[in-house]
């Protein structure tokens, strides 16, 4: 089970990373965030994916890529969560 929920999360995550990406390079443009944010997205989930790819296959830890996984869009919160406080709006 943790083997389904580990190759979910990666497969989202891989959707969601190439989603950014082209929206940062300006491929797409639907996303709401800014361009700092949107490479910042970009990156972090583009590169746990390939860490969860990682772990999933070659070292057989799926547990491990579950919590990378998952991590990913926490990650992401704490980010939202601080632009959230710090941000200014005028």
């Amino acid at each position: 089970m943790v083997k389904i929920f580990a190759w979910i999360f990666i497969a989202f995550n891989a959707y969601m990373g190439g989603d950014f990406l082209l929206n940062a390079l300006g491929i797409l443009q639907t996303s709401k965030y800014s361009a700092g944010a949107t490479w910042l997205y970009a990156v972090v989930l583009l590169v746990m994916c390939g860490l969860g790819i990682y772990y999933g296959l070659v070292k057989s830890d799926y547990k491990m890529a579950l919590w990378i996984g998952a991590g990913a869009w926490v990650l992401i919160f704490l980010s939202l969560l601080a632009n959230m406080i710090f941000g200014k709006y005028n």
